[in-house]
């Protein structure tokens, strides 16, 4: 199966930028496949899988988008969607105890949170935001991933000094993702005194 990761490389990116093209036909056909090609790829168990990293290479660079708000906010609800399928298709034992897809994304999105691009720090910031929202229905991986996220905000934040023209957007989405990490921290203190 890893056969295919190189062709994946090269279709993966064209499907996905078909799924928000202003064209209606064409968004009606691709966007269902990308979602259904993320709740196929999302089973894998296997770390760092060849054909897995380059669905979420795709997706990670759909986010980070210059110039298509649109490719950026539906890759980064592939990436949400991603994490909430691979932690669907496992049992609690297995999410508490190996988290790899969870693990092997916030791997690549941590990357872009302390990049000088701003765009690649709103990627994170974005991608980082959807995240969240399905980590929080997890106590283990609130445990394991809360202050890691919140680690990479503010390393997005912090970068934003050297270049402040482009990077409002990266302030406004850092500022509203602390408020969420904020709350969720002190609705979670139990578990994030735990010793482990």
């Amino acid at each position: 199966m890893a056969a295919f990761a190189k062709l994946y490389a090269k279709l993966f990116p064209v499907i996905i930028r078909l799924a928000t093209e202003i064209e209606q036909i064409s968004r009606q056909l691709f966007e269902p496949l990308v979602f259904q090609i993320v709740h196929w790829f999302s089973s894998s168990k296997i770390y760092d899988h060849p054909e897995v990293e380059s669905l979420l290479d795709a997706l990670i660079e759909g986010s980070q988008s210059r110039n298509n708000s649109a490719l950026r906010e539906m890759c980064s609800n592939a990436v949400a969607e991603f994490a909430k399928w691979s932690l669907k298709q496992r049992s609690d034992t297995e999410i508490r105890e190996n988290p790899s897809n969870i693990k092997s994304l916030l791997r690549r999105i941590e990357s872009n949170s302390n990049h000088p691009d701003p765009f690649k720090r709103l990627s994170s910031v974005l991608c980082l935001s959807k995240i969240l929202m399905v980590v929080r229905e997890f106590d283990s991986l609130i445990d394991r991933f809360c202050l890691e996220i919140a680690r990479c905000v503010l390393s997005s934040l912090k970068q934003c000094h050297n270049s402040f023209e482009f990077s409002q957007d990266v302030i406004e989405n850092c500022s509203e993702l602390l408020q969420q990490i904020q709350k969720l921290i002190i609705s979670k203190a139990d578990i994030l005194f735990k010793e482990n």
